[in-house]
């Protein structure tokens, strides 16, 4: 009979004793299962490959290999996420989260995302700011009743259109140039590439209409945002629209 000491801080699972993780992210196999079982689930996994059917103890042993085996992987993973895949779960563009990452040192500005890294640095921020972040929100006095004067309303107003940017930005209505700008350069690709096909057909002035109409339209969406080819769109890096230029009223 073997016998587990709370010293070797072993746990009984399913028959067999395993060890647990020497931290909270298992780094091998030998983290979470014994050798024991580790030389059962490969024998029976060979057996497997003979055609030849395992022992119960072997299957076991097999099935609890494959669920550390899943566990090892999945913290393998987490400590490097595609900073795509961040990017689709924070619903934020790459620009932003860089500039949050570089503000709030916070590690979610790499190619790649250390979930663990991530976790420990977001309640790193919380516990050292919990004073500030449970004060409530102070008003901004100049944007209070009192006073008016041409610059007081241009701050008034500049600080409201920031406010609905922020909004929008949360909201996913937001649209960044340079986002907008990366879109449209994979579109102008495809469409130049179907200008070659048109100069072969009908000769280089189909083509250079084609460039043409590509060059006037790459301005357009260049452009300080006065002659967008969406005038309706709020772009980020530029004044949405004549509202947010002027001050209300």
């Amino acid at each position: 009979m073997i016998m587990a000491s709370k010293n070797q801080k072993a746990r009984k699972i399913g028959g067999r004793l395993r060890r647990p993780p020497r931290s909270g992210a298992p780094e091998q196999l030998s983290d979470l299962i014994t050798e024991s079982d580790l030389q059962l689930a490969q024998r029976a996994a060979e057996k497997q490959r003979l055609g030849v059917k395992p022992s119960q103890e072997e299957s076991r042993a097999y099935r609890r290999a494959e669920k550390a085996r899943e566990e090892v992987l999945r913290w393998r993973f987490y400590r490097a996420i595609p900073q795509k895949h961040w990017r689709a779960m924070s619903g934020r563009h790459a620009r932003t989260l860089n500039e949050q990452a570089e503000r709030y040192d916070l590690p979610f500005g790499g190619a790649s995302i250390s979930l663990p890294a991530v976790a420990r640095a977001v309640h790193d921020f919380l516990a050292e700011n919990a004073h500030k972040l449970a004060m409530p929100e102070t008003e901004d006095p100049l944007m209070l009743g009192g006073g008016h004067s041409p610059s007081l309303e241009r701050y008034r107003a500049a600080r409201a259109t920031l406010a609905e940017m922020e909004r929008d930005e949360r909201q996913g209505k937001l649209i960044s140039r340079d986002e907008l700008r990366d879109g449209w350069t994979l579109i102008a690709g495809v469409l130049r590439r179907a200008g070659e096909s048109l100069a072969r057909q009908h000769g280089e002035d189909a083509q250079a209409i084609m460039d043409d109409a590509l060059d006037d339209a790459l301005q357009l969406v260049t452009s300080d945002g006065q002659d967008s080819i969406f005038p309706r769109t709020k772009m980020k890096g530029c004044a949405p629209g004549a509202d947010a230029r002027a001050p209300p009223g």
